[in-house]
């Protein structure tokens, strides 16, 4: 009888230990929340509501998305959101007769995407759980990017960086001239910490630059760069025709084969992992450019005298081409015909200006006909925005990292009688794919 007494009491202290656990529990569980985003358009239009705007919440930790859209009002409402960290992206897409129907003005193109976004933000219930975004207007571009490589290949087993690239492609259906096209790589600041000569999300506040004249339009008007290139020409020599492209190799050579240096021998362990690119259209050797400025060349930039090299039109630090593989960079390109005339400034975080400081050329973003953000591999690591969300409303990464032979390419729209149209929405994210492996002037 005791025995059965004690084993009675055992499992009553079971019963209430349990009980009081899974009460426990039932308190720690994640509460999901609602989360409200209200869609402005900018000054041009502030009077008008921004219906319709797809809203995409991305989970920096999962990669989880919640997609919306706003009512009439320009709200969206997003309902039983898991609480985490998120990015936050808004997209319309308005046809010229859909604009002049909606705010009453012509861009005088086919098709005019308006973005916004924000990064990093934090959601739960103990946040706030209201959050607006103004819309800007962002040109659909004749000329795009259609496939970057920044990423490189393994520098053992492939190529290293001598495999970058980056390819232009005509997405109008009339020829286009590739020649005075620019291409600059956009400087930033990596860090997220808040300072004084930075605006709220760690991103440089360029308004504070010594010798800044454009005021508060600094951060807004304009981008920032450190290297830029320009395609040769006359103007008339090297056309683009309709569904066609342009590639600009690093070097121009056939990254398959070892590269043999004078007695130096650069092995490629497994071919798989890079590319041929001696039939690129341009390439970017520094080399001749460097000496004439009194500094040595990396004596992998060799020169393929049957590929035309292009302008250096600024260079401030690199002694090749490199882009960079950890996603630090943004990519533009833009015309102009005064580029002597673009203001060259130091980062705000300089206090003085003398021989050494490293200067950056001012970019009005007016002038910008294509933009790609990349940022870092992890989401939940991201860098500051380099560029403004009129130019890219979203970014691209490269999962593997640096090194691993991945590139973007963007995603077809459609075709026409045979010629792909390429998707531009102004927003990298919805935009461009991954591949595990380049593919100049090809497809995948």
């Amino acid at each position: 009888m005791k025995k059965m007494y004690k084993l009675f009491s055992l499992l009553c202290v079971f019963a209430v230990t349990f009980t009081a656990c899974s009460d426990d529990d039932d308190d720690k569980v994640i509460q999901p929340v609602n989360y409200e985003v209200t869609v402005k358009f900018d000054k041009k239009a502030k009077e008008k509501k921004a219906e319709n705007v797809s809203l995409t919440l991305t989970s920096t930790t999962s990669g989880k998305k919640y997609t919306v859209k706003t009512n009439a009002e320009g709200v969206g409402r997003f309902d039983q959101i898991v609480p985490d960290t998120y990015n936050l992206s808004a997209s319309l897409e308005l046809t010229r007769a859909g604009l002049v129907k909606l705010l009453g003005y012509d861009f005088g193109q086919e098709k005019s995407t308006f973005s916004a976004s924000a990064e990093n933000l934090t959601i739960n219930s103990t946040s706030t759980l209201k959050n607006e975004l103004t819309l800007l207007t962002a040109k659909v571009g004749d000329l795009l990017f259609k496939q970057i490589n920044y990423g490189g290949s393994d520098f053992r087993k492939g190529a290293g960086f001598r495999d970058m690239f980056f390819e232009i492609y005509n997405n109008s259906n009339e020829t286009i001239y590739a020649d005075g096209l620019y291409f600059a790589q956009i400087y930033s600041r990596t860090k997220t910490s808040v300072e004084q000569y930075t605006l709220k999300n760690g991103q440089f506040d360029w308004s504070k630059s010594i010798g800044q004249k454009k005021g508060d339009k600094s951060n807004t008007d304009y981008s920032y760069a450190d290297h830029i290139y320009q395609i040769p020409g006359d103007g008339k020599t090297y056309p683009i025709k309709p569904g066609k492209s342009i590639v600009v190799a690093a070097t121009a050579l056939n990254h398959k084969s070892p590269l043999v240096v004078g007695d130096k021998k650069y092995s490629v362990l497994d071919p798989s992992l890079t590319i041929d690119l001696s039939n690129a259209t341009f390439e970017v050797n520094l080399a001749k450019y460097l000496l004439s400025i009194g500094k040595k060349p990396y004596d992998t930039d060799v020169d393929n005298p049957d590929v035309p090299n292009v302008k250096i039109a600024y260079n401030l630090v690199n002694r090749e081409f490199i882009m960079d593989p950890l996603g630090r960079d943004a990519y533009v390109i833009f015309r102009t015909n005064d580029f002597a005339s673009f203001d060259k400034l130091p980062n705000p975080q300089s206090t003085s200006v003398t021989s050494t400081t490293k200067l950056f050329v001012q970019i009005p973003n007016d002038f910008i006909i294509d933009a790609v953000e990349t940022n870092h591999t992890d989401p939940s690591r991201l860098y500051p925005r380099k560029l403004s969300t009129a130019l890219d409303g979203g970014y691209v990464f490269l999962p593997k990292g640096g090194y691993k032979s991945q590139a973007v390419i963007r995603k077809v729209e459609k075709e026409v009688d045979g010629r792909k149209i390429l998707q531009d929405t102004n927003n990298s994210t919805n935009d461009f794919k991954v591949i595990d492996l380049s593919v100049p002037f090809g497809w995948k």
